[in-house]
């Protein structure tokens, strides 16, 4: 392959031959480690109905010699991220990558970094547990390489908690302050560095951010004067006590759509902010309502994990405001939803048997009867077209246009990547249209300041897809 500059490496190369869509793994994301002298486990689905809903569950299969594995989030590229036992017992964090699983670092000695989100750039919020008081905040890059979260002003680096990651890399989460208050902040970062701390609300000394959309719309859960917790909305640098919005005196949200739809629990039952009022989920027979709604797709599918009695916990799955119950694995009595993505494909874990150990799974759930696909029925014309990116010139020196096109509208991200896997420039983020549009990129990064030459990735999300395509720019 040619080379454009002497410092140009051969991973940075294969960029330069990647243009277009990309319905698996972004091209920034590490791909799978070689296994070891044991093959990880082969995923394996089973499928099942529940009223006029066909769910299939997989197993996402073990590392090697590892008994446990369980999936915290997965995004629109089908990348999935969790933890597993390996083969000495040691908690490991992992990704599943075209049905492979294979270990992604964690931050320091611990191997108990949890991840909790993951956007579909591959990047990655989540916490490493230090204590039952202490806690870092993670930032993964979309090359898994791990960065620990900068504490708020006055606060402590070991007192940060990451919840949640939208498409521009804004993490929401916790931020606590040091002696001797130690009160919590919900707070808001960019990749790893310190964004926005959101303070309190209606007198209180205790909020924390559990979700974020794509437009930076933040809930959560705040402290008021009373020292009741409320859930709130933040947006635009101003709080609204969900509870205004009616039902009981406590709530706490945990995710919102870029529609502004809130799914949380509301008086002790399942709930969805919408329109200015709040609604209670039903749920399947034998579920206690007594369960939160813990994440909401645009599409407007919200999952939980229910209870039919201690210990026994189940997935649950709202799609178009009926409940759907997920199940279990094959001769397993326990399952628990964590994430979903804009495709509705939700993930968890689950036991193999009564008593076993869990599993990582992935659920898909589709009706029974059969439809044709309102996209056949277009004219051709009318079709949407496939997110695409195309950069004119390429090489450049100090300015290029960004041609993107969006399948459809909606709320997108256009961003550019070093490769080293480092967001250099936000070049747009918000609501699209649907169609061809350009942007020009000036060779500079956020802070105003020029880029080196060499290889970058311009990508963009929006909808159910992620594309790309490489830049190389050369130093004037």
């Amino acid at each position: 392959m040619k080379r454009f500059r002497d410092g140009i490496t051969a991973a940075a190369a294969v960029l330069l031959a990647v243009c277009g869509l990309q319905t698996l793994d972004p091209v920034l994301s590490a791909a799978p480690r070689a296994a070891g002298p044991e093959t990880p486990s082969v995923p394996m689905s089973t499928t099942r109905t529940d009223g006029s809903w066909q769910v299939t569950i997989t197993d996402l299969g073990l590392l090697p010699g590892g008994i446990y594995a369980s999936a915290y989030a997965i995004n629109n590229t089908g990348k999935i991220v969790g933890m597993a036992y390996d083969a000495v017992g040691a908690l490991t964090t992992v990704q599943w990558v075209n049905g492979q699983i294979s270990p992604i670092s964690g931050l320091g000695a611990s191997a108990a970094s949890v991840p909790e989100d993951i956007d579909d750039a591959g990047e990655i919020a989540g916490t490493l547990r230090i204590s039952n008081r202490e806690y870092m905040g993670i930032y993964w890059n979309a090359l898994n390489n791990p960065f620990q979260l900068p504490a708020i002003p006055g606060g402590t680096p070991i007192l940060v908690r990451a919840h949640a990651i939208n498409a521009s890399g804004q993490i929401a989460g916790l931020g606590q302050e040091g002696s001797p208050n130690y009160w919590g902040h919900a707070a808001v970062w960019l990749g790893n560095s310190f964004q926005t701390d959101l303070g309190f609300m209606g007198g209180g000394h205790y909020s924390e951010a559990y979700g974020i959309n794509d437009l930076g719309d933040v809930v959560g859960v705040a402290e008021v004067a009373s020292t009741a917790q409320h859930a709130f909305l933040w947006r635009e640098g101003q709080y609204t006590d969900l509870s205004s919005w009616g039902g009981g005196a406590s709530s706490i949200a945990y995710a919102i759509n870029n529609h502004g739809e809130i799914v949380g629990l509301n008086g002790g039952v399942a709930s969805l902010w919408k329109d200015g009022t709040v609604q209670a989920l039903p749920v399947p027979p034998g579920v206690s309502v007594y369960t939160p709604a813990i994440d909401i797709n645009d599409a407007g599918d919200i999952i939980a994990t229910g209870s039919k009695g201690y210990p026994f916990d189940v997935g649950v799955l709202w799609r178009n405001g009926a409940p759907i119950d997920l199940g279990t694995l094959p001769g397993g009595t326990i399952s628990r939803a964590r994430r979903l993505n804009a495709r509705g494909e939700v993930v968890g874990e689950a036991n193999a048997s009564s008593g076993g150990s869990f599993h990582a799974v992935k659920w898909v759930v589709t009706p029974l009867s059969s439809s044709v696909d309102h996209a056949v029925q277009q004219a051709p014309g009318d079709r949407p077209q496939p997110n695409a990116v195309r950069i004119t010139p390429s090489p450049f020196t100090t300015v290029t246009t960004l041609h993107v096109t969006l399948e459809r509208a909606g709320a997108a991200t256009v961003n550019v990547f070093d490769s080293a896997g480092r967001r250099v420039r936000q070049i747009a983020a918000g609501w699209l249209p649907r169609g061809e549009q350009a942007f020009t990129w000036d060779g500079r990064n956020d802070a105003g300041a020029a880029v080196p030459g060499g290889v970058y990735y311009v990508q963009v999300n929006g909808g159910t897809q992620t594309a790309g395509c490489a830049v190389v720019r050369i130093s004037g």
